[in-house]
């Protein structure tokens, strides 16, 4: 759908509208194609579908938002070629629209030997920047829909701080009021560094 719903399990979905960056042209198109001939079965498909109106830069916000079932990775991952699978993945997209015009008007209709190939999704690496990759999803979709990059640190977090961040206002407003300096310890992510000189 274009904008947040919640289904029958109370989970709430995460409208395309909701990207960055994310054309409404183009999500009307995924949405219209959808509604017309039913759920993509799978990547392939879905590019096959979309008639070439889904290009490198949407496909790769559609990757980073983690629309599609594989690893975010393996789409920035060199196929066979060389290539990275999502350039091929346009690649063929370009390829499989032009050869269904030219079937249309050609003599000999669809000749199987001659159709585009689907490009081979290759295999993830065994290491990924996580972190990177959450960074993006937050960046086009305004919050991690993933797993937050500190739910792993669940345990130090539990048992180490204490107090959020949220709280560090009131502890501030006490402290001054009461001219006690208060200790405390709190759990973060720096996500920007600036030196300065004063």
């Amino acid at each position: 759908a274009a904008q947040f719903s919640v289904n029958r399990a109370g989970d709430i979905r995460f409208g395309l509208g909701g990207l960055k960056g994310f054309g409404e042209n183009v999500v009307d198109a995924i949405i219209k194609e959808r509604t017309a001939h039913g759920p993509f079965a799978d990547i392939f498909e879905f590019v096959e579908r979309m008639d070439g109106s889904i290009n490198r830069k949407a496909m790769e916000t559609l990757v980073y938002a983690g629309a599609f079932g594989f690893k975010r990775t393996q789409f920035f991952t060199p196929c066979k070629n060389g290539e990275l699978f999502i350039d091929e993945l346009v690649h063929y997209a370009d390829l499989f629209h032009h050869d269904e015009l030219d079937s249309s008007s050609s003599l000999f209709g669809e000749v199987e030997e001659l159709k585009p190939v689907r490009p081979e999704m290759p295999e993830a690496p065994e290491s990924e920047d996580v972190l990177a990759l959450l960074q993006k999803e937050k960046e086009l979709g305004g919050m991690y829909l993933s797993p937050h990059p500190l739910d792993k640190y669940a345990f130090e977090i539990e048992n180490y701080t204490t107090a959020s961040l949220a709280q560090l206002p009131d502890i501030i407003v006490k402290s001054e009021e009461s001219r006690t300096p208060q200790k405390v310890f709190v759990a973060g992510m720096v996500t920007d560094v600036k030196q300065v000189t004063t």
